[in-house]
């Protein structure tokens, strides 16, 4: 039996769940080969592929959602920010659906910066959003980050 808890606090059953696997990168760390919670993602707007992929970082203590030196033409935008309300999703390259999403807002915690970076490659940031209501499990021994939607929650 799997437990987990939802953006309330509450402790529920997880009663069924599939998966998506984002492969992570493989890179150096001080002489030592290691799997950061980088991997790569295509990303989703309103639930729809827009035919661009990049890397992503599942970094759970950064709180603000990010997008850093993609072409985002079809990410709606006004300000340097992602449209309010606009649904941002992520998805292992190849999948027909977002694994996790974010939907963006007005505030600090939920606004998508969107940002040019001369010489760095794409890179998007999850932030928090994105685990809530998810399992997320981190596998560094096969270099995988697996994401499952809770599905039919049944309280405790």
């Amino acid at each position: 039996m799997l437990l987990y808890m939802n953006r309330s606090g509450r402790v529920q059953y997880l009663q069924d769940a599939s998966h998506a696997s984002f492969r992570l990168l493989l890179i150096a760390v001080c002489g030592l080969l290691a799997f950061p919670a980088i991997g790569r993602t295509c990303l989703f707007v309103d639930g729809h592929p827009i035919d661009a992929c990049m890397l992503i970082s599942f970094d759970t203590g950064n709180g603000v959602p990010w997008i850093h030196s993609m072409d985002t033409d079809s990410i709606p935008q006004q300000d340097g920010f992602v449209t309010p309300g606009t649904q941002l999703g992520f998805g292992p390259p190849g999948d027909l659906r977002a694994a996790t999403s974010v939907i963006a807002g007005k505030s600090f915690a939920d606004e998508i910066k969107v940002v040019s970076i001369q010489g760095r490659p794409p890179l998007t940031n999850v932030s928090i959003q994105a685990f809530f209501d998810h399992i997320v499990t981190y596998d560094n021994t096969r270099g995988i980050i697996a994401v499952a939607h809770v599905v039919a929650p049944r309280p405790l």
